[in-house]
């Protein structure tokens, strides 16, 4: 992206709406089958093959858009989050923020587990400036979050 804003001038962009766009299009989960037989992934937006002064402009934002636009920039939340645990014992802190016996199977345990975990690193990826994680649960984060209980129950000491 860099790059091409280094090497071209952005009077010279044109707009192509996200329904006409063909990057657009295999982002949205498309198959490979129904992507061959789409005409924009193969040709592009059909205004392309008609004048550039038929082509679409930039929506423009007015009244009540731009209110909300001065209004967002305005807008400054601060998210803060304390999770304080009394047990000095760093095995147990997972604990101390979820219980298991509230969840009726592993596998919701496992992702409220993998939720949380994603949530801590998302604020610490926020304050860095770095991007956040979305989307479905990754294997390897649900394979983390297993690991976990997996380790506090074994390093756990033996109920008598």
């Amino acid at each position: 992206m860099q790059e091409i804003r280094r090497l071209s001038n952005p009077k010279d962009w044109r707009y192509c709406s996200t329904k006409e766009n063909a990057a657009d299009i295999a982002s949205r989960g498309k198959s490979a089958s129904k992507l061959g037989a789409d005409d924009t992934w193969w040709y592009g937006p059909t205004f392309l093959t008609k004048e550039k002064e038929s082509w679409p402009e930039q929506p423009t934002c007015v009244g009540e858009c731009q209110d909300t636009i001065l209004e967002l920039r305005k807008l400054k939340t601060t998210v803060t989050l304390a999770v304080v645990c009394t047990d000095v014992r760093r095995d147990q802190n997972l604990e101390c923020v979820l219980n298991p016996s509230r969840y009726s199977k592993l596998d919701k345990l496992l992702r409220v587990t993998a939720y949380v975990r994603r949530f801590v690193a998302n604020l610490r990826c926020t304050l860095r400036g770095d991007e956040v994680s979305k989307g479905p649960f990754s294997a390897e984060e649900l394979n983390l979050a297993e690991k976990l209980w997996i380790k506090l129950v074994h390093d756990k000491p033996a109920q008598v």
